[in-house]
């Protein structure tokens, strides 16, 4: 797994835990000081270092500050079919939030993880583990789904992403979701 870090606020612990299954660590601007934080170092050091704290290092990829491309997306276009994970990215600021999640559209393998949330875009026949608290799926166009497994299940409903039915479902077991076409971004959450 391949665990990218970014410049927004993110848990130590989950850090520390993600970066012990890791096989590669991508260090994205200010994910550095992350990473210094916990003594730990990057594999990888990209971006165009406003978030950044410290002296790089000689080995970092500097881009312009000036660019037409954020230094997330220059980091996701080092992984390719491997799974990876991305801390420090939902903590911060909205627009650069919604530049990764847009990133991520079509890419099963890669995770966006913090302290309460769990989220990634699925498509098809998938399941979900049961784990604590709620899971929500955004249909990224109108389609038809079923969910069997949960507290709310649905049998091919017709559904888009302007209402709230698929919103902060209940677990009752494994989920079985089945997507009838397109993508839908699912947010598993827990409350603090």
């Amino acid at each position: 797994m391949t665990l990218l870090v970014g410049s927004a606020a993110l848990d130590q612990s989950l850090l520390i835990y993600y970066l012990k299954e890791a096989t590669r660590v991508i260090a994205v601007d200010g994910g550095l000081n992350h990473l210094e934080t916990v003594g730990s170092k990057a594999d990888i050091i990209l971006g165009d270092f406003d978030s950044y704290h410290g002296k790089l290092p000689l080995d970092a990829k500097i881009f312009p500050k000036e660019k037409n491309f954020s230094d997330m997306e220059a980091a996701l276009a080092l992984i390719e079919k491997e799974e990876a994970v991305i801390l420090g990215a939902t903590g911060g600021r909205l627009d650069h939030f919604l530049s990764v999640l847009s990133l991520i559209r079509k890419r099963e393998n890669i995770q966006l993880i913090d302290g309460q949330n769990r989220i990634f875009y699925r498509q098809g026949e998938f399941t979900l583990k049961k784990e604590e608290g709620y899971f929500s799926l955004f249909p990224q166009q109108p389609t038809l789904i079923s969910i069997e497994g949960a507290k709310y299940n649905l049998n091919g409903a017709p559904v888009s992403s302007d209402n709230g039915l698929l919103l902060s479902n209940q677990w009752a077991g494994d989920v079985n979701i089945r997507v009838e076409s397109g993508w839908v971004l699912v947010v598993l959450s827990r409350d603090k």
